[in-house]
């Protein structure tokens, strides 16, 4: 899965939904990241980072690495295009 700040417009959606997928895990897991302040106030890095590859017919699960990566997935997929 790439980042939603690399690739086409189909990978930024892809990106965006399962930013989405993963945020909503995290919150039913009650799982909180170590986040920079950047993240928290809304923020992203530049080049965004990329999610771990699970082996083929797995899905990311929840955890305290994922769950900051998706943050910042999501707070760049709020902003304008």
């Amino acid at each position: 899965m790439l980042a939603p700040d690399k690739g086409d417009v189909f990978d930024r959606v892809a990106g965006c939904e399962e930013a989405d997928r993963l945020l909503s895990l995290c919150k039913s897991k009650n799982i909180k990241s170590d986040q920079k302040p950047w993240v928290t106030y809304g923020g992203f890095s530049k080049p965004l980072p990329t999610l771990p590859v699970p082996p083929a017919g797995y899905k990311l699960e929840a955890s305290e690495s994922v769950c900051g990566i998706a943050v910042e997935w999501k707070n760049f997929c709020r902003q304008p295009k």
